[in-house]
């Protein structure tokens, strides 16, 4: 048994490691998701435990039971990835098309919870078997933590078909070893029967037709020509008619024949600056902007692309990419992080060219932050330096979503730059600066266009005079709305929000209204409501604070994942070893109880929790000040959490029956994914939310320490 009980840990992480990257690049990189999958995760465990009790008093046929579990595990991990890449398409939703929240949910939960559910059942019949819930609880959390080092490890060498077909095999031979000495040999040479086919399957190429497929059904009604996992996620390049388009994490990168986008860009920004010659291009160089700008008399170019498996891809399946200007002796390739690369090179640049898109996920948002903007003004040339981004926006009508998060993005630029110079159209482009000498008139850029003859097929003088005929009217709508929006700051991403609002407002649910009403409650008046429900479920004081601890546990683990993800930008890659050093955590914790109750004087189990309580509140509001650029410090912080999550698991089954206490922890945690990724973080940042976590904690030990007693 303890095999098998290793096993759930390990398959749980992995496959959350798994469907996590699959739903994210269906999702298109939006963390918000992340709180809802770990939800359907949790919830589904929590119901899978509370279906599983009455199947308790029943115990001959327990092992039966754990394997048929086992045997439902191991074909719903294949219709996971199934549904993880079709579902999308299924409900008729466009490959392109944001998904809003509710949408988000109902594909997570259709996909997780059957396969949670079952493990959480596993869990409860486990723990009848060996009649020890914390030592499965220790077992399971051990295998976890392996799971979360193995997540370092299996997307370098292997795609997401191959990983399942890795814990397809382990859970069908961790039957077979539970029913080695059953009496039942039928049910053993069935899963027998099912690890050989599965070899076969794979053997026989069957397994990657199937992987092919599935990925396929996400770009629909494209034609997916390549699809290649880093480290950082998906890259896909589909083919439509004649035109190539190339997706990383879901979402569209750039596609062919965009001639028009490009030259529109690169001119604008070039233009902008009375002699650029040194250039930094953080991203579309692939796309064709590279090539665009060496038409220019440049010095050298600077290209900075996080995950090379992006340009590998675009060179080997997109034709004419090779006219791209990436071979060009000028153009050095860096595959840095932008941020990593702006913090340590001592260049300096005359023009810093950003070109992500918008700030549709947290990853892309920490390029268009306060913070952000002041890391690049150092690299800028003294007085005659030029920072251009580029957002959506229009050149007409600005509505009112779309003029927030205008106005936001705009606020933001103005928190580093004195001089912010707007040229208007379907794609805004700021260009910012320190010298007020830099004018942006149509005069002045029609000039240079003249001077320079840069070679062009679609742009012209006509294109420079056309958009910035507009120019004074959208800058006095934005200014007119600069102190109804906040700056967008790493930690308080505003700006990521605004940009959810705008891409959302055709929902027939807009979060963008949900988040300004919830925006509107006072934290105390919440905080205030808890205690009154406290004050009248007193005597229930233990079990609301079971609740608590794992919405605490889930919620600080959504955080410092988030955290991770805003100040390096590869969460995903390291999203498998923050939920191991979680479950290590909670293996430790639950190993010190285990070790303390066997003492002769055990600690008081009242006692106990209030200095635990204190703790997990104390380290939720301190966590945001302790998670900076260090990794290390992502390290020391999930292990501490979970061993006192682990430490209090124990302490509970003490008070409880561990059932009770294991259905009651998952569903605290499953509401904290829920809430802190879609309401807390998006209404009141991250300083907020762990203060509010902390307050959750802090106003129940009055009722905890009276219960004690």
């Amino acid at each position: 048994m303890i095999f098998a009980i290793l096993t759930f840990g390990i398959v749980s992480v992995i496959m959350q490691f798994v469907l996590v990257r699959q739903l994210q690049t269906t999702f298109l990189g939006n963390e918000l998701s992340l709180g809802i999958i770990l939800f359907s995760w949790l919830a589904g465990s929590s119901l899978g435990s509370f279906l599983a009790r009455p199947a308790l008093n029943r115990g001959q046929k327990n092992k039966e039971r754990l394997c048929l579990l086992m045997l439902f595990n191991c074909f719903w991990a294949y219709i996971s990835l199934f549904l993880s890449c079709g579902l999308k398409n299924m409900f008729g939703l466009s490959p392109y098309e944001i998904l809003q929240p509710l949408e988000i949910f109902l594909i997570s939960v259709i996909n997780i919870l059957p396969f949670s559910a079952s493990l959480g059942a596993s869990f409860v019949l486990a723990s009848a078997i060996i009649n020890a819930p914390v030592r499965v609880y220790f077992l399971e959390a051990v295998g976890a933590f392996l799971a979360g080092l193995l997540c370092l490890a299996l997307p370098l060498y292997f795609n997401s078909t191959q990983i399942v077909f890795g814990l397809s095999c382990l859970i069908l031979s961790c039957a077979v070893a539970v029913l080695y000495k059953e009496k039942g040999k039928i049910l053993r040479l069935l899963f027998i029967s099912l690890l050989i086919l599965n070899f076969v399957l794979q053997g026989s190429g069957q397994l990657k037709r199937f992987h092919d497929f599935t990925n396929g059904l996400r770009f629909k009604p494209q034609k997916l020509i390549s699809s290649v996992d880093s480290i950082y996620g998906n890259i896909a390049v589909t083919r439509r008619d004649t035109t190539y388009s190339l997706y990383e994490n879901g979402k569209l990168y750039f596609s062919t024949e965009d001639t028009e986008s490009m030259e529109e860009l690169s001119d604008m920004a070039l233009l902008s600056h009375p002699e650029p010659r040194k250039i930094l291009l953080i991203g579309s160089g692939i796309s064709g902007l590279t090539a665009q700008l060496l038409k220019f008399p440049v010095d050298n170019i600077d290209y900075l692309e996080l995950d090379p498996a992006l340009i590998a891809s675009g060179l080997k399946y997109i034709p004419d990419s090779s006219g791209y200007g990436l071979n060009d002796p000028r153009v050095k390739i860096f595959n840095q992080d932008a941020r990593f690369f702006i913090r340590n090179t001592a260049k300096r640049y005359d023009l810093v060219i950003l070109s992500l898109g918008d700030p549709l996920s947290l990853q892309l948002n920490r390029f268009y932050t306060a913070e952000f903007f002041q890391e690049v003004k150092k690299v800028l040339e003294a007085g005659t330096g030029l920072f251009c981004l580029s957002l959506s926006s229009k050149e007409d009508i600005l509505a009112q979503e779309m003029l927030k998060y205008n106005a936001s993005i705009y606020k933001t630029a103005l928190s580093a730059f004195n001089n912010i110079g707007i040229i208007p159209g379907e794609r805004m482009i700021l260009a910012c600066s320190d010298n007020p000498s830099y004018l942006f008139t149509p005069e002045i850029l029609e000039e240079r266009f003249v001077q320079k003859r840069i070679p062009t097929q679609y742009f012209s003088a006509y294109h420079i005079r056309a958009r910035l005929s507009r120019k004074e009217y959208v800058r006095e709508n934005i200014e007119a709305n600069l102190n109804k929006v906040e700056i967008n700051r790493d930690y308080s991403p505003f700006g990521f929000y605004y940009c959810l609002g705008l891409w959302g407002k055709a929902s027939w649910l807009n979060f963008a209204k949900f988040w300004r009403f919830l925006g509107k409650i006072k934290l105390t008046y919440l905080l205030l409501a808890l205690f009154i429900f406290l004050l009248f479920l007193r005597k229930k004081a233990v079990k609301i604070t079971i609740f608590t601890t794992g919405l605490a546990g889930i919620a600080l683990e959504v955080i410092i994942s988030l955290i991770f993800q805003i100040n390096f930008g590869y969460l995903y890659y390291r999203l498998g070893l923050i939920i191991g050093l979680f479950m290590l955590g909670l293996a430790l914790g639950s190993l010190e109880n285990i070790h303390d109750i066997k003492k002769k004087h055990p600690p008081a189990p009242g006692k106990t929790l209030f200095y635990l309580e204190t703790g997990i509140g104390t380290l939720c509001l301190f966590t945001p000040f302790l998670l900076r650029g260090w990794e290390p410090s992502y390290i020391i912080v999930t292990t501490l959490m979970g061993f006192l999550v682990g430490y209090e698991f124990g302490t509970f089954c003490l008070i409880h029956p561990a059932p009770v206490v294991y259905s009651l922890d998952l569903a605290g945690a499953a509401m904290g994914g829920l809430l802190v990724g879609l309401v807390f973080i998006p209404v009141w940042g991250i300083y907020k939310t762990c203060l509010g976590i902390a307050l959750i904690k802090v106003i129940g030990l009055p009722f905890l320490k009276r219960q004690a007693r």
